[in-house]
């Protein structure tokens, strides 16, 4: 019982860093797409570097979004991601909570990521085939990448939300708490382009 309770909380101190850190990324990645039009000029000092940490950003994202979701398709591929989390749950059932969870609840949560396969497909295709390896036909060719797998951000978000609601689903009926996966002024960047507004002011 000790061990079982053990490694379930692994899991959960596992997720809160990474579901904390894809949140946070998605955010200002939304964030910085957004200024695009509005912050245009201001982005425009500094091109290189806000191309820089756009891309940065994305590939964070995609990264980690494929650890959480790993085996969706049955492959087995990593040791922490939300579908073992569901089959460790499942296993050690009796054993981490104080009350029993039915097996119907366990299974529905495992229906709904089955049911992100398309996307998760697409967003794998991303990892892959372009950013952990290179495949010729995407070699010097995001375009084509991005027609043939198209990622919007409701895809994404949707993802990010899922993982969130799954993961706090367990630890409330663990301890009957919850992770906040949130980092505080996360949107830090405004003070740069307030001082790029300045400077174009001023110049």
């Amino acid at each position: 019982m000790k061990e079982s309770r053990k490694k379930f909380e692994k899991y959960l101190m596992k997720f809160e860093t990474d579901i904390t850190n894809l949140n946070s990324c998605f955010q200002l990645f939304e964030h910085l797409n957004k200024s695009l039009s509005s912050r245009r000029k201001e982005m425009e000092i500094a091109k290189c570097f806000f191309t820089i940490i756009l891309n940065s950003l994305l590939t964070n994202i995609i990264i980690t979004i494929c650890r959480l979701y790993e085996n969706y398709d049955g492959k087995k591929r990593s040791e922490i991601n939300l579908n073992r989390f569901l089959n460790f749950i499942e296993q050690n059932n009796k054993m981490i909570f104080p009350k029993s969870i039915k097996y119907k609840i366990i299974n529905e949560d495992k229906e709904e990521i089955k049911k992100q396969e398309t996307t998760l497909e697409k967003i794998f295709v991303w990892r892959d085939k372009y950013l952990a390896h290179t495949d010729n036909k995407y070699l010097l060719n995001f375009t084509q990448l991005s027609e043939d797998n198209p990622i919007n951000f409701d895809e994404l978000q949707s993802l990010i939300e899922i993982a969130k609601e799954t993961v706090n689903k367990y630890c409330k009926l663990y301890k009957n708490d919850f992770i906040i996966f949130d980092i505080v002024n996360v949107y830090d960047i405004d003070n740069i382009f307030y001082s790029l507004t300045k400077e174009l002011k001023n110049s």
